[in-house]
């Protein structure tokens, strides 16, 4: 394979990037060519690459994602309230499993609303399912259980812990502070607040809240926080591991740069949802996501590279976006409408090589 000549200013930065960065570009373009046959009903194999032909990755979009297309489902469903929205959308991400939102709705004899929102009647419906061997929370998210002095005990404790976190959050009036503030930072730093919601957990549920038409965050373009797997990606990439906040500034780098590195790297714009109807590129939280995702085909496509990581590949309808969606301006008006300079702004902070 010849070598890359990436764009000077990026080795000016942190020098030659390793394989790992082609292969961050490689995944973006491939995986969304893997959904796009799935979706159109091509047979399997969607690919020839065998490591994303054999294991398990994230869509290049997360919004395409499985349990993120039920939640988008459920984010558009019920427009009552701000109120009614984020308690629908966080009580299905707290578990964040189609199947247990089913359970749910077949016990309750209608979809969770607040009109009949009781915390102990669904921790008991919840608790009753899992005893009898059904599984309540995905593996997604690590979430955790409480086991200070004087917690929650016993069978179903961890499902009570979190549906009373919910039913505080509805109380200390969440959802009004979220959307008055409108902004990912404020969404983050309240959320976070509360018990066993780590800032990037904050993170992904105001992502979920977005879906909604009660929360468009004004920093969509500038907030993101980076996850372990995509601080390991992005130090895989670059030889090298990166304080989160410069994390933050890469990804967003990332974003602004991206037709360029992409058409260097693979020859092609990145994908965006045109394909569905919406003129959208890819997302913060979705470059985000692809280190993550690089991460893990690093394991096995550069082995070399495992040194770079914390952690040790986890093993016919169109899909459904936000409606508020439809209406957000052209890719090219988006990206035009940002302030950051990507030869200078968003890389100060990064220490040069």
């Amino acid at each position: 394979m010849s070598k890359i000549l990436w764009p000077s200013w990026l080795t000016a930065i942190f020098g030659q990037p390793t394989a790992a960065f082609l292969s961050y570009w490689y995944f973006i373009q491939e995986r969304h060519l893997i959904t796009l046959a799935r979706l159109a009903g091509k047979a399997a194999p969607w690919t020839a690459n065998s490591i994303l032909g054999r294991y398990k990755f994230t869509n290049t979009f997360r919004v395409l994602d499985r349990e993120s297309q039920t939640c988008v489902k459920i984010a558009n469903s019920s427009n009552r309230s701000a109120e009614e929205a984020f308690f629908r959308v966080l009580l299905f991400k707290i578990f964040n499993l189609t199947t247990t939102w089913e359970l749910l709705c077949t016990k309750l004899g209608k979809e969770p609303l607040l009109s009949n929102w009781n915390p102990n009647r669904y921790a008991e419906i919840l608790t009753t399912a899992h005893n009898g061997g059904q599984k309540i929370f995905s593996s997604a998210y690590m979430l955790w259980a409480d086991l200070r002095e004087g917690s929650l005990r016993g069978p179903g404790s961890k499902t009570r812990m979190w549906l009373n976190t919910l039913d505080k959050m509805l109380r200390d009036n969440v959802p009004e502070s979220i959307v008055a503030a409108n902004s990912y930072q404020h969404a983050v730093k309240i959320l976070s607040g509360y018990d066993g919601i780590q800032d990037f957990t904050a993170q992904q549920y105001a992502t979920d809240f977005s879906y909604t038409g009660w929360f468009q965050p004004t920093d969509s373009e500038t907030f993101i926080l980076p996850g372990p797997g995509s601080i390991d990606g992005i130090a895989k990439c670059f030889g090298r591991f990166f304080d989160k906040e410069d994390c933050s500034t890469i990804i967003q780098l990332m974003r602004v740069s991206a037709s360029e590195l992409s058409r260097v790297a693979t020859g092609k714009e990145p994908p965006t949802l045109r394909s569905f109807g919406v003129d959208r590129p890819m997302d913060l939280i979705d470059y985000q996501s692809a280190f993550c995702e690089t991460d893990k085909y690093s394991r096995i496509a550069h082995p070399e590279l495992n040194c770079l990581s914390w952690t040790e590949a986890r093993q016919n309808q169109g899909p459904l976006l936000a409606k508020s969606w439809r209406s957000a301006p052209s890719a090219e008006a988006r990206i035009s409408e940002l302030v950051v300079d990507c030869y200078r702004q968003p890389i100060k902070r990064i220490k040069l090589i």
